[in-house]
């Protein structure tokens, strides 16, 4: 959250909002170019007695 209606936002406001992914999972192209947040492999991470 907050929402982005992807249809009516602004390829200013939708790249915003993407960039604010905690995650990083989220990501964009303009005119062939792929957009990340985070570059790297995927990594998981185990804490002793996590969840």
């Amino acid at each position: 959250e907050p929402f982005i209606d992807a249809t009516a936002a602004s390829k200013d406001e939708i790249t915003a909002q993407i960039s604010q992914c905690p995650s990083g999972a989220l990501s964009y192209s303009v005119d062939g170019v792929e957009h990340r947040d985070r570059d790297g492999d995927p990594q998981v991470f185990v804490a002793p007695h996590g969840p």
